[in-house]
């Protein structure tokens, strides 16, 4: 009987642990993708080069749990099983800006890539590579129109003060017809100088809207100069599609602060007499040192000369 019962109680456990797990690998393999992500385009052409380098990302940095597209050697014993990439299951559930959700910020046991792959471009090639294993025509034509977009030059940014605090960057683009348009979906990221570099301003990058506008409040807590001045950088995130475009604006929007001469305390890294007590001490003591021996030396030197001339004197 007892036997019985200790077979049963184990039949349970191993009915809890499987309905545990079958929960849990539920729980991981819902993703909750905001919508713009999810309907976000590939920005980078569709071509063969760019393909080719998403293979190299990805057999550096995927293929070892999700394997060969379309060869069903992914590593099936994780929970969730990471999926094979390469299936028209797959194919059809994922969207370009879904897929470059989950290899950018990863969930559960999947990691995410932001760090270890940096340049969102490079993750892009991913998507290339990954969705080459499917019917994509609509992929060939966003590479068309996103080819056609402009770059870096045709890009113009300003940056523009807004009530209660807001610092805006204002970006324009040129369209086919030459006429200047705002530009969407650009990410702005804002600064303020410092002493030792730059401070970022808000939570992360911001995106342009319908207007081409990026704004963020200005901190109400942030020390300016004495007049509460403080010189803010703005700067488009995206280096690779659009070149380097920034723009700097000064706004009295800071805390007044006079600014304290770091030289003027008694510190390791001042100079002269501002150096600590105890390091002007020790120098002086150990120059003090120095002098006493050559001293010394001197003394000593002049003895034997004495005492060598006497008794030449006294043996001539």
């Amino acid at each position: 009987m007892k036997y019985a019962i200790n077979n049963r109680g184990k039949a349970l456990a191993v009915v809890a642990l499987a309905l545990a797990s079958l929960a849990f690998a539920t729980a991981q393999s819902q993703w909750d993708i905001p919508e713009a992500e999810a309907q976000a385009l590939n920005p980078t052409p569709l071509t063969p080069e760019n393909v080719e380098a998403g293979k190299l990302l990805y057999e550096k940095n995927c293929q070892s749990c999700h394997g060969n597209p379309g060869k069903g050697d992914n590593l099936a014993v994780l929970i969730p099983p990471p999926p094979d990439l390469g299936t028209a299951e797959f194919q059809e559930a994922n969207t370009p800006g879904m897929i470059f959700h989950k290899v950018t910020n990863g969930m559960g046991t999947m990691p995410s890539f932001k760090l270890s792959i940096a340049s969102d471009n490079e993750r892009w090639y991913i998507v290339h590579y990954i969705r080459s294993f499917g019917d994509h025509p609509e992929d060939a034509e966003v590479a068309v129109e996103e080819a056609a977009k402009p770059a870096g030059s045709k890009i113009e940014m300003s940056v523009e003060l807004g009530a209660d605090s807001t610092l805006m960057a204002r970006i324009l683009t040129t369209d086919s017809t030459g006429a200047k348009v705002p530009a969407v979906g650009v990410e702005v990221s804002f600064f303020a100088k410092r002493y030792f570099g730059m401070l970022p301003i808000g939570e992360g990058a911001v995106k342009t809207n319908a207007q081409g506008l990026a704004s963020v409040k200005f901190p109400s807590d942030l020390p300016g100069d004495s007049t509460g001045l403080v010189q803010v950088f703005v700067q488009v995130k995206d280096v690779d599609t659009y070149g380097k475009v920034e723009a700097e604006q000064a706004v009295q929007w800071g805390i007044s602060t006079v600014p304290k001469n770091l030289l003027d305390d008694r510190t390791l890294w001042t100079i002269g007499w501002n150096a600590p007590l105890w390091l002007i001490i020790t120098y002086a003591g150990i120059l003090g040192i120095v002098f006493i021996i050559l001293g010394v030396v001197a003394l000593n030197v002049k003895k034997m000369k004495e005492l060598g001339d006497n008794y030449n004197a006294k043996n001539p």
